[in-house]
């Protein structure tokens, strides 16, 4: 039998500004950024649901 991990975090990748969270994410040095994606990979779950990540129309945020 196949086991599957799912998983849920709450990366708290919401802002204020419109485009921030773009704009923050693009700054290599992000050290959120590197939190969240360190924990993620740790964890590595099959499937995952972020909670808290800010919605663009683009999806250029989640890419």
């Amino acid at each position: 039998m196949t086991e599957v991990r799912f998983a849920t975090f709450n990366a708290s990748l919401n802002r204020e500004e419109e485009g921030q969270l773009i704009t923050d994410l693009s700054t290599p040095d992000n050290e959120q950024a590197q939190a969240v994606a360190e924990i993620i990979q740790r964890v590595n779950p099959d499937v995952l649901l972020v909670n808290e990540f800010d919605f663009d129309a683009d999806g250029e945020a989640a890419e």
